[in-house]
């Protein structure tokens, strides 16, 4: 199976708005991904190691919804749109084998909270401002060059992608919730400590509770990476990855 990076951030959600190239007004996704990456000349290139890695890219978490299959199974599907994603930086290593690196930016911020330095970032590579950024290891013959947009077409019905987002904050949870313990007895001289934790450490020895123990915390709220997800569709036009399963975040 081929597997390949998908990040993305389930915070906001940005409508399709789309801005003159020129004096041409585009009215899909496609037709704009079409125009960007016509003057790119991308190759396919055999993989030259056992475990060949392809960009990601960086896509908002729309909703849920349902498809169908030609039997009339239902799979559940969580939509993901890929908001003018595009190649910033390209950072290749000097050694044979080493690590390389594709920076990719995706959204829209509002130029004026935006830094000088990061301005100058975008300005070098000749691409517009980016909200989010990124970045992704990939193999030597799976380059891409700085300003190629990418969209749902890079991606194949049948793939097997990684999912990592932010998973929703639940605030503060106990033992059960969190870890999973089970309950205290409810009977036996057990009073208003059926959800309680139950002993930490010993006595004397060793006098102290150790770090890493499973207590109550917050939970939620941090990176989550749902592994091997489907891609059942996708629309080009919308610039929509239609994934099956769910979706941190």
């Amino acid at each position: 199976m081929f597997y390949q990076s998908l990040i993305y951030s389930p915070h906001s959600y940005f409508t399709a708005k789309f801005r003159a190239i020129g004096n041409k007004k585009h009215d899909t996704y496609g037709s704009l991904e079409k125009q960007i990456n016509e003057k790119f000349d991308v190759q396919y290139h055999p993989p030259i190691s056992k475990e060949p890695r392809r960009c990601g890219a960086i896509g908002y978490k729309i909703g849920m919804t349902t498809i169908f299959d030609k039997w009339g199974v239902g799979i559940p599907c969580t939509v993901i749109q890929l908001d003018r994603c595009q190649v910033v930086q390209v950072k290749k290593s000097p050694k044979e084998g080493g690590r390389n690196y594709i920076q990719v930016g995706a959204g829209e911020v509002n130029m004026n909270t935006i830094k000088k330095p990061q301005l100058g970032h975008f300005i070098k590579a000749g691409v517009p401002v980016k909200k989010h950024l990124a970045e992704f290891t990939v193999t030597a013959e799976n380059m891409l060059p700085v300003g190629y947009m990418i969209g749902p077409s890079h991606f194949k019905i049948g793939n097997f992608v990684d999912l990592k987002g932010t998973s929703k904050g639940k605030g503060w949870q106990g033992v059960i919730k969190r870890w999973n313990f089970s309950e205290q007895s409810w009977t036996h001289g057990n009073t208003k400590h059926h959800r309680a934790q139950g002993a930490l450490q010993g006595r004397e020895e060793p006098g102290k509770v150790f770090k890493g123990k499973k207590m109550a915390g917050k939970m939620g709220n941090q990176s989550a990476t749902h592994y091997s997800s489907k891609v059942i569709r996708i629309d080009n036009e919308r610039s929509l990855l239609y994934v099956k399963g769910p979706v941190p975040g």
